[in-house]
């Protein structure tokens, strides 16, 4: 474990504690990079009585489903959500994602929750060069202010590309490709 916030951890993180596990399947529900599902996380079968395990496992800002807590920038690769068809929640105000081109593909359900990235009552937030398909909504922002949403391709979504819902505002969108069947914008 490691606690000095000024290196990172071997996942591109502050390095604050907790251990990355190849094989640890929970979730980070609050962002801040530490899984908060099947903890104390036991690896390789210890059988230790808790408190014993890892108490802080590292969880990839960069998968799907995701939870992004402030400035996280993801490499170009490809991400397709599992069988719940999620994909990344941005929770925190001051929050920047970039994708660095990173594909997030959703499995082309349309269950209202199917969104490529969730922004909800949160402020200042940015959302930059992702490619986002497959999912009900490409990009999902509602009761958020100041919002920036720019050089995204969102594609083959299957009801709306951006969507800037109820109790926004100051949304800026801009130097997108956005198209889909149903709806833009």
């Amino acid at each position: 474990q490691c606690f000095n916030e000024n290196i990172t951890n071997i996942i591109g993180g502050p390095c604050i504690g907790g251990n990355y596990w190849g094989s640890y399947g929970g979730v980070d529900s609050t962002g801040d990079g530490f899984g908060n599902s099947g903890i104390p996380y036991k690896a390789g079968g210890i059988s230790a009585a808790d408190p014993i395990g890892d108490n802080y496992p590292l969880v990839d800002p960069c998968a799907l489903p995701g939870v992004i807590c402030g400035n996280v920038e993801c490499p170009n690769v490809n991400l397709a959500t599992d069988s719940g068809g999620e994909g990344i929640a941005i929770v925190c105000d001051n929050s920047v994602f970039k994708c660095g081109g990173t594909r997030l593909a959703g499995n082309n359900e349309s269950e209202d929750d199917m969104r490529g990235i969730e922004v909800v009552g949160v402020s200042n937030v940015t959302v930059e060069g992702c490619e986002i398909e497959g999912f009900k909504y490409g990009i999902y922002v509602r009761d958020a202010d100041n919002v920036t949403i720019k050089d995204n391709n969102v594609h083959d979504n299957m009801d709306t590309g951006v969507y800037i819902g109820d109790y926004s505002k100051g949304a800026l969108v801009t130097l997108n490709n956005i198209t889909n069947e149903h709806s833009t914008l």
